[in-house]
């Protein structure tokens, strides 16, 4: 080992003097690096990009205490050891990210990251993911009742807590629910046909799909298993435009039948594809406003909720799940993309303050969370990176709604099939090749 110390020896705690003076008793060679000029001749002498000396590189600049913009000196020295292809590992978190938030610029590009006792928010928040590699928690002899005294915030999703329905022989179609999709519009109707046979694969009895006028051949050819259904009115009924807020909507030509019809479900999906309009808008005040039984939120129902944050309020203590990327979760937080991402765990307590509700964010880590708990999953791959990986989501989720799951196991349970589904299609696939539909049909297949 070699040591190249960019600390001040003179500002150390006891124990770390302690530590430091037992380099020099092991006689382990220590190169104290004081400056930016020290720094370049070392790099020059011990790390040239074609020919370094080492066969590995230990960071171990800074740890969870972390916050801000790295020194120059240190970023500097950063900067140098991620250009070098060498095995690299961090201690606890990669220099320079944040470990409550992820949030970071350039910080050290770990292979691994070896943690203390257990995983920390920046590595799985942010642009955390994509600088600590393999995170390995290392046991440090934090005794059981430590843990039990100050029970984690966060819990990270996997085998052990995500429920899936339970399946019966004797179970009938009516067993594993009637589930009520509302999706699609013109331009957009491969959204509603995902979510659709998302819901089919994931084991839903009775799946309908409601859907605009003159869409018909479309889905009754695309969905041989599912029954379609087409609006009571047209998009372009003008009188849409007076009920879109109205807070008597049963005295508008079909939205009493409607809503008798939706009551024949048990679940409802709302938003994939629906597109931002007039009808959209007005059956997400119908929902939100008459519809008491499990639903999910997703996509443009979401979207109109952040011009309608009091429509948000109506769905308090409602088995009601909303699914938003991280743009939607901004917009009805009313604020920046960037302001969610640079401290999510605080932006989500935030949005569950002024809405109680079940939200499930999705991002590189999807995060559950409602007034109780919260769990990360880090389940998948970049094969979800695509559109229509939310649509296949939600129909996931809703049709583990309909099969009797509570509102968070069927938000984490969705999520970590989808994630391992995703996992699985790598193995026969890389990853730019994975889509939607890939991960459709490989649900619940199991890995040979």
């Amino acid at each position: 080992p070699h040591v190249f110390f960019a600390g001040d020896s003179d500002r150390m705690s006891p124990e770390t003097k302690g530590n430091y003076d037992l380099l020099f008793k092991m006689k382990i060679p220590l190169n104290p690096v004081p400056d930016l000029e020290t720094w370049d001749e070392l790099a020059e002498e011990y790390f040239a990009p074609d020919e370094p000396l080492f066969d590995g590189i230990i960071d171990a600049l800074f740890g969870i205490g972390f916050s801000g913009e790295l020194p120059p000196l240190q970023g500097k020295i950063i900067e140098d050891l991620n250009r070098l292809d060498l095995p690299k590992f961090a201690i606890d978190i990669p220099s320079g990210i944040d470990a409550a938030t992820g949030w970071c610029k350039e910080p050290f590009q770990a292979d691994y990251t070896l943690t203390m006792a257990a995983p920390k928010y920046g590595h799985y928040l942010g642009r955390g993911k994509e600088f600590c590699g393999a995170v390995i928690p290392i046991d440090i002899g934090i005794p059981p009742h430590v843990w039990q005294e100050r029970s984690p915030r966060a819990h990270l999703v996997n085998e052990s807590n995500a429920i899936f329905p339970y399946r019966n022989i004797a179970y009938h179609k009516g067993h594993y629910g009637r589930v009520a999709i509302i999706a699609g519009s013109p331009g957009y109707s491969g959204a509603a046909i995902m979510a659709a046979r998302a819901a089919l694969h994931s084991g839903s009895g009775l799946i309908t799909l409601y859907h605009h006028q003159g869409m018909e051949n479309i889905f009754e050819t695309c969905l041989t298993e599912v029954m379609t259904k087409p609006l009571p009115f047209a998009a372009d009924d003008p009188a849409l435009e007076e009920a879109m807020l109205s807070d008597d909507l049963s005295s508008f030509p079909g939205f009493a039948h409607l809503l008798e019809s939706l009551y024949l479900h048990d679940v409802l999906l709302i938003g994939p594809g629906c597109g931002v309009s007039p009808i959209t808008t007005a059956l997400v005040n119908l929902i939100t406003s008459a519809w008491n039984r499990p639903a999910l939120l997703d996509a443009d129902a979401l979207n109109i909720l952040a011009h309608y944050p009091d429509w948000l309020k109506r769905i308090a203590g409602k088995p009601f799940i909303l699914t938003p990327h991280i743009g939607e979760f901004a917009r009805m937080l009313q604020i920046s993309p960037g302001e969610a991402l640079q401290n999510t765990p605080t932006t989500l307590d935030q949005f569950l303050n002024l809405y109680d509700t079940h939200l499930l964010l999705k991002a590189a880590t999807r995060i559950y969370r409602d007034r109780s708990r919260m769990l990360f999953d880090i389940s998948g791959n970049d094969g979800l990176a695509t559109g229509g990986s939310g649509d296949v989501l939600s129909g996931i989720i809703v049709s583990f709604l309909g099969q009797g799951l509570a509102p968070h196991e069927a938000a984490v349970a969705g999520s970590y099939l989808l994630g391992t589904t995703a996992e699985t299609c790598n193995l026969y696939k890389d990853t730019p090749g994975i889509t939607p539909t890939d991960i459709i049909e490989n649900l619940f297949v199991e890995e040979e």
